[in-house]
């Protein structure tokens, strides 16, 4: 079972958790060290959206571990939409945060929006009632 920690709103916790994570989720490249800073934590559901709807935006589940400029650019090619993540590469932990707080016709829309693929976790939003609690889906 995924625990919940979509109410989370730690920067610490945040960065923590996209510091666990061993590779980049989009080129796949490894860390050398515990210690390497050789990456950044990337918000799945964006920042700025967070914001303006006051959810947690320093959520583990809402982190993602992308290269940082000392060695490729994966997060800023992401972010300035140059090239999109693929939604394969997200955990299950980040669909659940965003389906959380969007509802499921939303956060269909955002994925598709800003990330790129198909995905049959993200498929199956279509079918599902409108929010998740984290415990269970309810409308």
């Amino acid at each position: 079972m995924i625990p919940n920690l979509s109410t989370v709103d730690d920067p610490r916790a945040f960065y923590m958790e996209a510091r666990t994570q061993s590779y980049c989720a989009y080129c796949g490249y490894l860390k050398r060290t515990q210690i390497s800073k050789q990456f950044e934590a990337h918000h799945v559901l964006e920042q700025r959206h967070c914001k303006v709807e006051g959810f947690p935006k320093h959520s583990p589940d809402n982190s993602l571990r992308l290269c940082a400029k000392s060695h490729g650019t994966c997060h800023e090619r992401h972010t300035s939409g140059m090239q999109k993540i693929h939604l394969g590469c997200l955990f299950d932990r980040n669909i659940y945060f965003v389906v959380r707080w969007l509802g499921a016709g939303a956060a269909y829309n955002y994925f598709r929006r800003y990330y790129d693929g198909v995905d049959p976790r993200v498929e199956s939003l279509l079918t599902l009632p409108r929010k998740y609690n984290g415990l269970a889906w309810y409308d």
